[in-house]
């Protein structure tokens, strides 16, 4: 039992009506409240050292015979999203709530071992990382190419680890010069490296260069291919691939 209300002593209890709860990466839970508040939609917050408060509360008529719902963090854990379920008349809403939110506590060694000892040269050598970095993929299923042609698209990776994360764009085209052969042929439309020291998200702008709008202009529709590569600093690689233009 975390939590209840009827415990509470002074009758003022934050927390009415528990409804949808998601957990932080710290261990916060965050309590979407299902109630009949004429003061506003709430979501509570519940701490792992029991501290009960309000976090945010929806008020005005936009939100008249709605609730909040649906309280998710993004990859990195620095925004959270949340739904006013029938906002605005009945069409819904939602609303991103940037951070900073608290981190998860450090890894702190057991309290009796003690702190390690320099390697001797005897000391056998660490064994070495073979584990491929996992990682987290949000791309658009689909660009129509116009799009892609004037403004690119954006995707997130969210990798477990430090890592170098490169993204290629690339698609089956048919050379137009008079005598060219009319098989398609892979051509490679934007690509994009970054890394990143620590675990976390990063934001990849993929957009044609000047040389392959000119070349996409005026072409039907075509699918193209995003694949994204992360190597962790010990050269373990992990790769996706998904269907985007």
């Amino acid at each position: 039992m975390l939590y209840d209300r009827q415990a509470i002593d002074d009758g003022v209890a934050p927390l009415e009506g528990v409804d949808n709860i998601t957990v932080s990466r710290a261990g916060d839970l965050f309590v979407c409240e299902d109630h009949d508040s004429t003061d506003g939609l709430d979501i509570g917050i519940l701490t792992p050292d029991g501290e009960v408060a309000r976090f945010l509360t929806a008020t005005g008529p936009d939100h008249a015979g709605s609730e909040l719902c649906g309280v998710v963090f993004d990859p990195s854990g620095t925004r959270l999203y949340v739904s006013s379920q029938r906002a605005l008349g009945g069409d819904g809403a939602v609303y991103e709530v940037t951070g900073p939110f608290r981190a998860p506590p450090p890894d702190d060694p057991p309290p009796d071992d003690p702190p390690p000892d320099d390697p001797s040269p005897d000391d056998p050598p660490s064994p070495p990382d073979t584990v491929s970095p996992r990682f987290r993929l949000i791309a658009p299923r689909r660009v129509e190419l116009p799009g892609f042609i004037r403004r690119g698209f954006e995707a997130w990776v969210g990798a477990n680890e430090a890592a170098t994360i490169s993204a290629v764009v690339r698609a089956e085209l048919v050379d137009r010069r008079p005598g060219a052969s009319k098989e398609p042929t892979t051509h490679r439309l934007a690509d994009v490296t970054k890394g990143t020291d620590r675990p976390t998200e990063v934001r990849l702008h993929l957009s044609p260069s000047d040389r392959v709008r000119r070349r996409l202009r005026g072409r039907p529709s075509v699918l193209a291919t995003l694949g994204v590569e992360v190597t962790d600093e010990a050269g373990n690689r992990s790769s996706r691939s998904r269907p985007s233009a």
